[in-house]
């Protein structure tokens, strides 16, 4: 790995830093559903929405793991998934399901048919599934399925179709399938969205169907009830969502984990970068705990943080066997990894100035 050295100079061999630190895998684990270690609470809380098949509202401060529970329960499970919709503050309740591009469709030319006439375009053909409308889409039987989706999907071309990416070409394969598929979706920060579009898809959330205009205002048939899509809704409490949502939900809140369980949790992510129980990995942790609980904070650091300047100071040539205060000088410089308010930068250079440690 190349570094920034700062000197106004093009590098050369002779200056550039490499380090064996970080497996190319490393990066990756880090979302690994197969690491994911849950809580009590979280079990609990988990199978009382998939037993009742209504959707998971998951609370909890930025980094604590809300999105990645969706993709631990589908790993777990066998489901399809996790299908991600990231809510935007523009997004329509029809967005969760899918999206029709107008523009394309009016000005598509009309499609020369079998016996040489022009046919106009379809519009079932310019229309693109998104997370919840992929999930209902594939719990029914292919032949309620296939009123919706476009003719190119069956009649393609499989050179074209090589050039996509891998997860697409799955997915396609899947819709043209006759296999019925049950799968989790996540729908990542409702509070982000417009006001009424919590309300706007409670029916949708209820009978688990959408209604398509472009194509007749034709409905989706009811999913059968074994292949409901698992769906987990997360928010950061940023407001108020109407009560009328909130009860069709179950409601689980992820605090951040402590002592023990987050150091399992923190070396289960590191695998191959630092072993669980190291010196480094015990006294990072203890510290990170320190400074979470201390006032003068506008912004303390999540779980997320914490494995980035884990990994930061083994990029930087940490000793795992060694605590932060016998190598402070090398631990500093991924510091603004968890200080993220300018506010907060000093007050952190100065507990671990002074951090005595734990090994």
């Amino acid at each position: 790995m190349d570094f920034f050295k700062g000197e106004g100079k093009k590098a050369g061999n002779e200056v550039s830093i490499r380090t064996e630190a970080l497996p190319e895998d490393a990066f990756k684990r880090m979302k690994d559903p197969a690491g994911y270690r849950a809580a009590a609470d979280t079990v609990r809380a988990v199978n009382v929405a998939l037993a009742l098949k209504i959707p998971l509202l998951v609370g909890g401060e930025p980094g604590s793991g809300k999105t990645l529970l969706g993709g631990a329960v589908s790993y777990e499970l066998g489901k399809v998934g996790p299908l991600t919709f990231v809510v935007k503050s523009t997004s329509v309740a029809r967005d969760l399901f899918y999206t029709f591009d107008a523009v394309r469709y009016f000005q598509a030319q009309p499609r020369k048919s079998a016996d040489g006439s022009a046919a106009p375009p379809k519009p079932k053909d310019f229309i693109e599934y998104q997370a919840l409308g992929l999930a209902i889409l594939l719990a029914l039987p292919l032949e309620k399925r296939r009123p919706f989706l476009p003719d190119t999907l069956f009649n393609f071309n499989p050179a074209e179709e090589s050039e996509l990416t891998p997860e697409t070409q799955a997915m396609r394969a899947m819709l043209r399938g006759g296999e019925q598929k049950q799968c989790v979706v996540v729908i990542d920060e409702v509070d982000k969205a417009p006001r009424d579009l919590p309300n706007d898809i409670l029916d949708e959330l209820d009978g688990m169907r959408f209604r398509v205009p472009e194509l007749g205002g034709i409905e989706t048939p009811s999913v059968p009830f074994d292949y409901r899509p698992i769906v987990f809704i997360t928010t950061n409490s940023e407001r108020q969502l109407p009560d009328a949502f909130l009860r069709r939900c179950a409601f689980l809140f992820i605090d951040y984990p402590r002592g023990g369980e987050l150091e399992a949790i923190v070396g289960s992510r590191l695998t191959g970068v630092m072993e669980g129980g190291s010196p480094l990995l015990r006294d990072t942790v203890a510290f990170y705990e320190k400074v979470r609980a201390d006032a003068r904070l506008n912004k303390p650091p999540g779980t997320a943080e914490l494995l980035q300047f884990l990994q930061a100071a083994r990029v930087n040539g940490a000793d795992p066997r060694k605590t932060i205060a016998q190598q402070r000088d090398v631990i500093i410089n991924g510091i603004q990894l968890l200080a993220k308010m300018n506010q907060d930068l000093e007050p952190l250079k100065t507990e671990l100035r002074n951090w005595g440690g734990r090994g």
